[in-house]
């Protein structure tokens, strides 16, 4: 909360689609701290083209906080029989270079 709280200013909500009861929409709310979607999708393998709400997709990541990357980095340290680095930015893993 207190992430969110610091970047308020930054955060940004969008909607598009019905706003009435059974219309399908998306919505998204964005930050640097956090992402949240919720979206009703078409099928995929399913027999339908357009978006039905039986079908939803729901996310909710911290990209501020790094949360898929850290897990990977300590799987590839642990793997490789890295020491554990305290700044993730650092060139000890595969991709920082690039800033991934």
């Amino acid at each position: 909360m207190r992430e969110l709280r610091e970047h308020l200013e930054e955060t940004w909500f969008c909607w598009i689609g019905g706003n009435e009861p059974g219309d399908v929409f998306y919505y998204r709310i964005q930050s640097p701290a956090i992402i949240v979607e919720l979206d009703h999708h078409c099928g995929v393998f399913l027999d339908y083209s357009t978006p039905q709400r039986f079908h939803v997709h729901t996310v909710m990541r911290t990209p501020h906080g790094n949360d898929y990357g850290r897990a990977w980095v300590r799987q590839w340290q642990q793997a490789n029989q890295q020491p554990a680095a305290q700044d993730l930015s650092s060139a000890t893993y595969p991709g920082a270079e690039a800033g991934l």
